[in-house]
């Protein structure tokens, strides 16, 4: 390879498609002012709002199901739904953690509540002798 070629070949651009290497992109990033905290700050600001915006409509569909299901195992009106409601806010509210709360229902009624597990082994019952 001669001179003319071997410069012929710097002046080559990189293919769009090959990938920056991290202090590849990192050097970029500082060329625009753009530091490592900002992004630690830009991704606290949108994981807070991420969760602000996901437990709405958790709770939600959770509480529907829960009247859903009331109403069609048990009979439940609309008062009882709502009492039952009202006590599952103070439970939560009461509660510190899921772990705590999943460990009162195990101590007190037996039920195993594992979200491992697949949708049908979720709620297991477990019987102490």
């Amino acid at each position: 390879m001669n001179r003319r070629e071997r410069r012929a070949q710097k002046k080559v651009k990189a293919p769009s498609y090959r990938k920056l290497t991290i202090e590849e992109r990192k050097e970029k990033l500082m060329r625009n002012g753009i530091t490592p905290e900002d992004f630690k700050r830009s991704y606290e600001n949108g994981y807070k709002h991420g969760f602000a915006d996901a437990s709405p409509s958790t709770f939600k569909i959770i509480y529907a199901a829960v009247c859903l299901v009331l109403n069609e195992m048990h009979g439940f009106g609309m008062k009882r739904c709502r009492d039952v409601l009202n006590a599952v806010d103070a439970c939560v509210i009461d509660q510190l953690t899921s772990e705590e709360a999943i460990e009162a229902v195990y101590k007190k009624i037996g039920l195993e509540i594992d979200f491992g597990e697949t949708l049908d082994d979720r709620v297991k019952e477990r019987v102490t002798a």
